[in-house]
């Protein structure tokens, strides 16, 4: 929001063109004041091309303008991680992974109630920060599940470079449970799927319209029902023989965009 005006200033004075990456509306985030959220939308129209995050945030724009526009998609990054582990056979463990930010709307009580609906062929493993989470209630929480439940449950923090990429790939299951009622979930798309798709996981995540409208729904096992135990169910029902998600997806992204940018920035040239 901070680079408005000078954007502005720039094409009133400057006559450049401007491709504008949109990730989100930001007041689908933050609560803002009406002149605020009129300013971004403003900002947003005014720009010559874009880079969207998801189809919806097309469609948003869309509404915004009143003249077609070009635009490229880009869900995220298109990268394929190395294996640094041995190609994992099916196992009596099955490792499910929770990674990322620790709150609620991001689906971490989901992930610990889980254990619950799950038995010992299960094991539940968390990486990440705590920011607003109380990290001591999380670690207690934890405790008295392991006491008391089959399916175990770990924390073991941040992990970063090769470490945190062995961690992941030694995991089977990413999960994405963040509330399926939450605001961001208008226009933007969690790039943790790209992650655990690019380090060999098979995904669970929500049919919220971001995810299911995304070209990589079908690489995914998706649910409608947030409850705990319906969402263990359909892990249970999960046969990890067989691969659904498969890292060459990403490959035809990343030719896609590429091919979608060069015409984007060509169409600006004219």
């Amino acid at each position: 929001m901070r680079y408005i005006v000078p954007v502005y200033l720039l094409q009133l004075f400057g006559r450049i063109r401007v491709v504008l990456y949109v990730g989100e509306f930001f007041q689908t985030l933050y609560p803002m004041r009406r002149w605020k959220r009129r300013l971004e939308k403003n900002y947003i129209k005014g720009a010559d091309a874009y880079i969207l995050v998801t189809q919806l945030l097309v469609d948003q724009v869309e509404q915004l303008r009143t003249k077609p526009f070009d635009y490229a998609v880009l869900y995220g990054p298109y990268v394929r991680e190395q294996s640094l582990v041995q190609e994992k056979e099916y196992v009596e463990i099955i490792r499910l992974l929770y990674v990322g930010k620790i709150s609620k709307d991001k689906g971490i009580e989901r992930t610990l109630q889980l254990a619950q609906y799950l038995d010992d062929r299960f094991e539940i493993r968390i990486l990440g920060y705590c920011e607003s989470y109380d990290e001591e209630f999380l670690r207690t929480t934890i405790a008295e599940s392991n006491a008391t439940h089959r399916c175990k449950i770990t924390f073991d923090g941040l992990k970063h470079g090769i470490e945190y990429k062995m961690y992941v790939q030694s995991c089977n299951l990413g999960l994405v449970l963040q509330d399926m009622d939450a605001s961001y979930n208008a226009n933007s798309f969690p790039s943790k799927i790209l992650s655990f798709i690019s380090n060999g996981l098979e995904v669970l995540a929500p049919a919220i319209p971001t995810i299911a409208t995304s070209p990589l729904a079908h690489s995914l096992y998706l649910y409608e029902d947030e409850a705990p135990e319906a969402i263990a169910q359909t892990i249970r029902d999960i046969d990890f023989t067989q691969k659904r998600s498969n890292p060459v997806v990403l490959d035809n992204l990343k030719n896609t965009f590429i091919e979608e940018l060069r015409s984007l920035i060509k169409s600006q040239q004219t």
